[in-house]
């Protein structure tokens, strides 16, 4: 398990540009949101600028494209947690002394909503075709260790015709991946595939008080939610290690759990009960489904706030998360 580092001494890095040029904004306060999760919509960014001078807004405005965060610690370095294209601008007065310029962008916006692929596949092409056709229209690559993993299923009989909007035939894909399906999703420009019921591959992340955690993990309908200082190895699709003694748990009423189990039970329309969650999983491992990352560069906040599901590792491959 991966052990997080010393959490001191913050630092970030804020890049905007385009293809020619690029400026650096780090030695500027700013204050910033990622969002992130395991669906196909672009992970956001909204970031506010403090006093830029006139010249450096206006050149942003109008002639930058792209913008690039990393955030991270003195002594163990910097992570990055967006790269994306830049939608759109927002500028005033947020009191009588500072102005602000407000970024708005999406990882991969540009590529997600105009990505159109126009390719013929001729018979015995593999769905893994079609997935590097549709990256190629959208103007990402492909996690390569990500999608050997997945069973995508066999060649074509047929020759398929590519006509249209990437992420459409990318859906299609990720649907008949494996046995309950799959998501995908663009990170910092990748994309990536992850099991509705797997997990990617790697080290996962130990989070406890000792190493950035903070108050007490909940389980909801939607997962475990908990929150740490900020921490960019937390990722979609991998895995965090949290122990349960440390999760607010609930339990069904009487009667309709077994006790202890850490089941949570929801009536549903036929006005009996549906489990719809687990919290425990003898390993204590859970698959990341969203991250947000807030953060001021001089400021208290700083934190990464999580949705996780349940993984239990001793399942089959690929069977490791409950569907939800």
């Amino acid at each position: 398990m991966s052990q997080t580092g010393v959490q001191f001494g913050r630092i970030a890095s804020l890049l905007v540009g385009n293809q020619v040029e690029t400026t650096d904004l780090s030695a500027l306060r700013f204050r910033f949101e990622v969002k992130q999760s395991e669906v196909s919509t672009p992970n956001t960014l909204i970031v506010r600028i403090y006093n830029l001078s006139p010249q450096t807004v206006n050149k942003v405005v109008q002639q930058y494209t792209s913008i690039k965060l990393q955030v991270g610690y003195v002594g163990t370095g910097l992570n990055q947690i967006f790269s994306g294209d830049i939608k759109y601008f927002k500028k005033g007065k947020e009191s009588g002394t500072d102005r602000f310029l407000e970024i708005t962008a999406g990882d991969n916006d540009f590529g997600f909503n105009y990505g159109n692929v126009n390719q013929t596949l001729e018979a015995g092409a593999t769905p893994q075709q079609v997935v590097s056709a549709c990256a190629d229209a959208m103007g990402v690559t492909v996690d390569k260790s990500a999608l050997d993993l997945q069973s995508f299923g066999g060649a074509f009989p047929r020759g398929k015709v590519l006509f249209g909007l990437a992420r459409v035939y990318l859906d299609q894909v990720a649907a008949t991946a494996n046995a309950a399906g799959s998501h995908w999703y663009v990170e910092n420009g990748v994309l990536k595939f992850v099991s509705t019921t797997g997990y990617l591959p790697g080290t996962a992340v130990v989070l406890s008080p000792s190493t950035g955690l903070i108050g007490i993990p909940e389980f909801t309908i939607d997962g475990v939610e908990c929150r740490c200082l900020m921490n960019g190895a937390v990722k979609i699709g991998t895995a965090i290690q949290l122990a349960p003694d440390l999760i607010t748990q609930t339990l069904a009423a009487k009667g309709t759990s077994p006790a202890g189990s850490g089941i949570i039970l929801l009536p549903n329309t036929q006005n009996s009960f549906t489990n719809v969650a687990q919290v425990q999983s003898g390993s204590n491992l859970y698959r990341v489904a969203v991250a947000e990352h807030s953060g001021d560069s001089r400021g208290q906040e700083w934190y990464t706030d999580i949705t996780a599901l349940s993984i239990n590792p001793s399942a089959p491959a690929g069977q490791q998360v409950s569907p939800q």
